[in-house]
């Protein structure tokens, strides 16, 4: 028997491309993250998946960052690989971060962090 959240990922397969999508990760506001597989490669990597009712500058924002990311490299920072749109869905793939999320890991007024 398959789960509502089986049947989800399930129907979002079809927009992403060269990914299949495992799991869902994470849902919030704006986008729903995936874990997902290159169909090639066999590597793992988060597909964010943004939200279809966006505005046109909210999408385009978006892109904007998308690609000022990507040309950040540093070992705390996760990889942005691609950016893409496909069956009307803007997607982003990424690093994937097995340990959670950053929220997850420092809780809001947990404890601060530390710049090396």
């Amino acid at each position: 028997m398959e789960s509502g959240g089986d049947r989800h990922v399930r129907s979002r397969r079809a927009a992403v491309r060269y990914y299949r999508l495992m799991s869902q990760l994470s849902r919030g506001c704006f986008a729903e993250a995936y874990l997902g597989k290159h169909i090639h490669l066999g590597t793992r990597a988060t597909i964010k998946v943004l939200s279809r009712h966006l505005l046109s500058e909210d999408l385009t924002k978006f892109e904007q960052e998308a690609c000022t990311i990507a040309h950040l490299v540093h070992p705390n920072i996760i990889r942005v690989f691609d950016l893409g749109s496909a069956d009307n869905t803007l997607y982003l793939v990424m690093d994937y971060a097995p340990s959670g999320t950053l929220r997850e890991r420092h809780p809001k007024g947990q404890g601060q962090f530390l710049l090396e």
